[in-house]
């Protein structure tokens, strides 16, 4: 039951992706 973990591993990851796309 670590739905909230899954969902910030998540969007932490894809935040990563994102800025290191932006950057």
């Amino acid at each position: 039951m670590e739905t909230d973990a899954n969902v910030i591993n998540l969007a932490g990851r894809q935040r990563m992706l994102s800025q290191g796309l932006t950057r």
